[in-house]
C-alpha cells in the first residue's frame, strides 16, 4: 500500500472521460428541475385537495343542518301549539283577575245613569260589563237590566273620563 509509483505515472496518458455520457449530469438536472418543481406541485395538489375536502365537509354539514331543521321544525309544531294554548289561557286569566278588579266607586241616577269605575281594564268597559251592572244595581237600588249606563273612569282627585257606554245584560 505504500507504492503509489502506479498511480501517478507521468508517462500513461490519462483517460479522458468520455463527452457523450450524460448519465450524472442528466441525473443532477432531473433532481434539481424536481427540486425546483415541487414546491408548486406540492401547493397546487394540496389546494384542490383541501377544495375537495371542504366540498365534502360544506355537503355534510347542508345534511346535517337540514335535518336539525326538520327535527326542529315537527318538534315546534307541537310545542307551538302548546305554547299557543298557554298564552291563550293566560291572556284569559289575566282578562278575568283585571275584570274582578274593577270596582264602582259611585253612581248617579238618572235617565242614562252614570256609573264612575275604579281599576277598568285597559280593554274598556264593554269586557267588565256584567261586573259593573252587577255593582251598578247595587248602587242605584234597582235592576238595571236592559239599561244603558255612561262609564266614567274614576282618577281620584281629578275629573272622571268618559270610559263609554254600556248597555247591562
Amino acid at each position: 500500500m505504500t507504492d503509489w509509483s502506479t498511480a501517478v505515472d507521468p508517462r500513461r496518458p490519462i483517460a479522458a472521460r468520455s463527452t457523450t455520457d450524460w448519465s450524472r449530469r442528466k441525473l443532477a438536472w432531473i433532481f434539481i428541475s424536481v427540486a425546483l418543481i415541487w414546491p408548486f406541485y406540492n401547493h397546487l395538489v394540496e389546494n384542490w385537495i383541501s377544495r375537495i375536502e371542504m366540498q365534502i365537509a360544506l355537503h355534510l354539514a347542508e345534511a346535517q343542518i337540514a335535518q336539525m331543521q326538520q327535527k326542529a321544525a315537527s318538534a315546534s309544531a307541537g310545542l307551538s301549539a302548546q305554547l299557543r294554548a298557554e298564552a291563550a289561557q293566560t291572556a284569559a286569566r289575566d282578562l278575568r283577575y283585571r275584570i274582578a278588579a274593577v270596582r264602582v266607586v259611585g253612581a248617579i241616577d238618572a235617565p242614562t245613569p252614570v256609573v264612575i269605575v275604579d281599576h277598568l281594564p285597559v280593554e274598556g268597559a264593554a269586557e267588565a260589563a256584567e261586573t259593573i251592572c252587577a255593582q251598578a244595581s247595587g248602587w242605584l237600588r234597582r235592576s238595571v237590566k236592559g239599561t244603558t249606563l255612561l262609564i266614567q273612569r274614576d282618577r281620584g282627585q281629578r275629573p272622571a273620563t268618559d270610559a263609554g257606554r254600556v248597555v247591562c245584560p
